[in-house]
């Protein structure tokens, strides 16, 4: 029951006025019709909202969302944020991998992180020793190019059965053919050029890919049998000594990499641990840190073999170890003209320009990246820097 009052309490009565405006008066409170109406809508969809159920599905019928909501799974119950970390680091189990037929010839240990029989994740392990007392251990070996070893080899790009060229060169048009078929074309290709043109038409090149077991010792002994050459592995990522096989004949002359750390100096040339020996790299880190010096042979350029015979009017900047051992620290020191604005003007902040450098060799010309910015007084380099000026050579 509403109660309509058309004349409110001290009000003056006007009830053509009340009909023009379409105001009626509830309970002391001026409403229109439509906002009336309104209220009262939503009070009755309110009132039908209440008495909703859920469908139950008739005798014999099935329907998928007419579970009751009772027995619907519920979201796991997590105390905190490292709960749902720790199921992240869930595995099945853990196993021992490599990565020597990817992308590397090292064959560094990693431990692989295996869940629903797929490899998820890859971790290096430090098992290695050091080859003698007071020498640095090999630990740890590995780096992110066999860090992405697992992401290969689940990678829709991953060549998983023979392939030959359906176009032209260079067009990326490949069908895919049997192992007999790519055998059989094999063969009678090294067949066919032994018969022409001799052995050493054939060029054995495995790029990375290999190992130390019979898939890497079965052709390369196939093909030297052959009299055909095998090129190196090293050279083919990036990792061969140049300067070696260039002075010596040999890119191995030497034992393993933890010889870097017995030098006292080291010459790298075309040669960037960092980024072709990323597991060895630490060795020539820390020779610097026992004091010996790096030479990096890169980018151009032209080097003098034998300062104190090839640059005229030098100083000496080369000391053997006797005269190391007798002479004062003073008379190893080289005065230093510094390039106005240079990186190693800031780094010496207004002290004294001099340099205790002991070397045989130097840079007699930088490549067109570079530019000296520090020479002794005899005109002998001491100091490169990149042409832009964000970082030393």
């Amino acid at each position: 029951m509403v109660g309509l009052n058309p004349q409110r309490a001290g009000g003056s009565s006007a009830p053509e006025n009340n009909a023009r405006e379409g105001a009626v008066a509830i309970d002391g409170l001026g409403l229109t019709r439509r906002r009336f109406l309104q209220c009262s809508g939503a009070a009755a969809l309110g009132l039908v909202l209440c008495k909703l159920e859920v469908v139950r599905p008739l005798a014999g019928e099935t329907r998928a969302w007419a579970e009751p909501l009772e027995k619907l799974p519920g979201a796991p119950e997590y105390r905190n944020w490292e709960d749902v970390y720790r199921a992240k680091w869930s595995w099945d189990r853990v196993v021992r991998g490599t990565h020597t037929m990817t992308n590397c010839v090292s064959g560094c240990a990693w431990n692989l992180y295996v869940k629903d029989g797929i490899v998820w994740r890859e971790e290096q392990q430090s098992p290695y020793g050091a080859s003698a007392a007071g020498i640095p251990d090999f630990n740890p070996r590995g780096c992110q190019k066999g860090g992405c070893g697992s992401v290969l080899m689940y990678s829709p790009g991953r060549i998983r059965y023979p392939l030959r060229r359906a176009g032209a060169r260079g067009e990326g048009r490949w069908e895919r053919i049997s192992w007999d078929e790519a055998l059989a074309t094999v063969a009678r290709a090294i067949v066919e050029a032994l018969a022409e043109k001799g052995p050493a038409s054939i060029l054995c090149e495995m790029g990375p890919n290999i190992g130390a077991g019979a898939n890497s010792a079965a052709p390369i002994r196939f093909f030297r049998l052959l009299g055909s050459p095998v090129t190196d592995s090293m050279a083919q990522i990036g990792d061969l000594s140049v300067g070696a096989t260039i002075a010596l004949g040999n890119g191995h002359p030497c034992g393993s990499s933890d010889d870097w750390w017995r030098s006292s100096y080291l010459v790298l040339w075309a040669f960037n641990p960092a980024a072709t020996r990323i597991p060895d790299a630490h060795f020539v880190c820390e020779a610097r840190y026992r004091g010996a010096q790096v030479l990096a042979v890169a980018d151009g350029g032209r080097l003098t073999q034998d300062v104190e015979s090839q640059h005229e009017g030098a100083h000496r900047h080369s000391h053997d170890w006797v005269s190391l051992a007798v002479e004062g620290p003073g008379e190893h020191w080289h005065e230093l003209a510094v390039a106005p604005g240079s990186l190693v003007e800031r780094w010496l902040a207004g002290g004294p320009p001099r340099v205790n450098s002991f070397h045989h060799q130097c840079v007699a010309e930088t490549g067109e990246r570079l530019r000296p910015t520090a020479w002794t007084l005899d005109g002998v380099i001491e100091a490169i820097e990149l042409g832009d000026g964000e970082g030393f050579a």
